[in-house]
């Protein structure tokens, strides 16, 4: 219980720092979004003058600007593509651990199966605990910040802990 009240905790707090960050996120957008607008504002009414050169000056603001306001939006973009790009690899990392992770499962799922529906239905090789699978899994060159290993196979392996 105090494992899935862990779990439950380290969630909500990773939870929260999301929160923030998307908060911090939405703040810094709409403060620049309110930014440009204010920019192309004024270089709108400046072109709306009766003044030649002051509308002169103004078309070519406002065309530098809106270039410069591309250019700020493509390299968003960009860092946001390269961020997804890491998540993607990340994820693909962890499916791949997974399935790794599945694939012993279920070789030793048949081995025990094997056994147990044989005549005399006597297991002599259990296979490795739920525990040391993770343990292997974890000592696969991945850190625990970069994959989380599924709450039920840590239940699972706290459960079927050997009684001592």
């Amino acid at each position: 219980m105090n494992l899935i009240m862990k779990e439950r905790d380290q969630l909500q707090i990773e939870l929260t720092n999301t929160n923030r960050k998307l908060a911090r996120f939405l703040d810094h957008f709409k403060a620049r979004l309110i930014y440009h607008i204010n920019g192309i504002t004024r270089l709108v009414d400046a072109t709306k003058s009766n003044d030649k050169l002051i509308v002169s000056e103004g078309l070519y603001g406002l065309e530098k600007y809106i270039k410069h306001l591309i250019a700020d939006m493509n390299a968003t973009y960009k860092i946001r593509e390269n961020q997804l790009v890491n998540i993607c690899r990340s994820l693909n990392g962890q499916l791949h651990a997974t399935r790794e992770a599945m694939r012993k499962v279920m070789i030793c799922y048949t081995k025990l199966r094997t056994q147990a529906i044989q005549p005399n239905a006597c297991i002599n090789d259990p296979g490795p605990t739920p525990q040391e699978l993770i343990d292997e899994l974890s000592w696969s060159g991945r850190s625990n910040e970069d994959y989380l290993l599924n709450l039920n196979a840590s239940i699972m392996a706290e459960i079927t802990k050997p009684v001592k």
